[in-house]
Formats: C-alpha cells, structure tokens, sequence
C-alpha cells in the first residue's frame, strides 16, 4: 500500500474560512430539522401512546437524541470558535474598507443606504464616481454598464449627457465575490 499524494488545492485561506462557516452554518440547519422531528414525534405519541411506559420509551429516545445533538452542537462551537478574530490579512473583502467620491460634487450625492447599497441622485453635469478602497485594491465592473458610462481604474465616469429618465442598477466587486457593492443612479 502506497502514500497518498496530495496536491494543493489552490483554495485561498480566506475561501477556506469562509466554506467551514457555511458547514458549520448548513449542520445548524440540520440540528434544526432534527430537533423539530423530535417534537414532532413527541406530540403523536401524546396522542397515540396507550401506556405511561410507551411515552417513557419515545421520552428515552428523544432524550438520547437531544444529548447526542448537544455534543455535536459542543464540536460545532469549537470549530466555529478556531476563527474567532480570524481576519486574513491578503483577503480584500475582509480588509477593505470603500469610499465613494464625485469627482464634481455639484452633479449630485451619493447616499450609503444598507448592506453595501449605495444611492447616487444625479443632475446633468458629468462627474466621475471614484472608488477608493483601503487598503488599494482593484474594483471590478460585475454587471453591464448603462450606455454611456465607464468604469476604468476604480472610476465610474458618468458623462453630462447620461439619460437619467431611468433608475439604473450597476454591481462593483472588489476582489473577491464575496465583496460585492450595488450602485443605483437616479435624476436628483
């Protein structure tokens, strides 16, 4: 019997993190479903138990299975618990904090709403919308621009002629795709 070979799989810490949460996250779910199972079956056996020691027997059985569910739910913390502070210092979306400027302050205002929503309210006067990231990192386009508009070294440019007689929906990532920011352009 030989040693298995193993090759690096390419995946980057902060994808790595990221995907052991989401377990930890979609086991939960499960935990969830059992333990709703488990209330379920108690409630048909109220009903249909015909002996004090029939319901002991389901008590017994849901008894052992909420035990093995809380030393399951003791491992699942700890995992969780190995990233508690667990910033990676080369992964963008963690470390990365936006700013939006107009290049002409007089051609509207950007509103931060929620959840990496932005709102610009636009006239007609051309400005560009310049994205500032800290620590630099490159944003990238996400979405198919309105006509008009360019996106060019983290500079949205919006000429003076964009028709605004519509609300436009334009998606920016920084680094990974985790990080995703939303812009909507409306007529001020």
């Amino acid at each position: 019997m030989s040693m298995p070979i193993i090759k690096p799989s390419g995946v980057k810490r902060c994808e790595s993190v990221t995907d052991i949460i989401e377990s930890v996250a979609l086991q939960q779910t499960g935990l969830s479903h059992i333990l709703n199972a488990e209330g379920e079956k108690i409630q048909a056996a109220l009903k249909t138990a015909k002996t004090t020691d029939e319901l002991l027997k389901v008590n017994d059985s849901v008894k052992s299975m909420v035990n093995s569910i809380t030393r399951l739910e003791t491992v699942l913390q700890g995992k969780l618990e190995l990233f508690n502070n667990c910033i990676c210092d080369t992964c963008p979306c963690v470390t990365s904090i936006l700013n939006l400027t107009l290049s002409n302050p007089e051609a509207g205002k950007i509103v931060e709403e929620e959840n990496n929503t932005y709102l610009f309210t636009g006239t007609k006067l051309a400005t560009d919308i310049i994205f500032e990231t800290d620590p630099k990192v490159t944003v990238t386009s996400t979405s198919i621009l309105p006509k008009g508009i360019t996106f060019v070294d983290n500079v949205l440019s919006i000429p003076a002629d964009f028709d605004f007689s519509q609300a436009y929906n334009m998606t920016f990532m920084i680094g990974t795709d985790a990080c995703k920011y939303e812009i909507t352009s409306k007529l001020l």
